[in-house]
């Protein structure tokens, strides 16, 4: 979508989507041609509704912004965390986890795109260490 085009479908106005997309509240997205920047229609719905996502949704979503944007190192490790346990070939400890994603929460905030999926994959990321301390104890007994 045009940014015209995304202010209307947030019900705000141009000057606020800029100020939102400067404040990392928005991802826009540089045309090839240099010539403008779109934003995303799921992006944007994201700010209206925040939807639980699965490792494997949101693996693909950290893994672009990482690439393409950098985040910092706190989203870097997190996004790493969503992609190993998506794939299964992760074993950390509650605890390693949870120190990731404070730290990661504290360095991204809530209002900037990174930190919502910073707080999608704190769900994700806790439901898959419950399921992967569940097939441990099921293997011990």
């Amino acid at each position: 979508m045009t940014l015209d085009e995304g202010a209307q479908h947030l019900r705000i106005s141009r000057p606020t989507l800029d100020r939102w997309i400067a404040e990392e509240r928005v991802r826009a997205y540089e045309l090839p041609s240099g010539r403008g920047r779109r934003v995303k229609r799921e992006d944007l719905n994201e700010l209206l509704i925040q939807p639980r996502r699965t490792l494997q949704e949101l693996q693909p979503k950290m893994a672009e912004f990482a690439v393409y944007t950098g985040g910092n190192e706190d989203f870097r490790t997190v996004a790493i965390m969503v992609r190993d346990a998506s794939a299964n070939q992760a074993s950390w400890p509650r605890q390693v986890i949870d120190q990731w994603l404070s730290r990661a929460e504290a360095s991204n905030p809530v209002a900037t795109f990174r930190g919502r999926l910073i707080r999608q994959a704190r769900l994700a990321l806790t439901d898959w260490v419950e399921q992967h301390e569940a097939r441990l104890a099921l293997r011990t007994t």
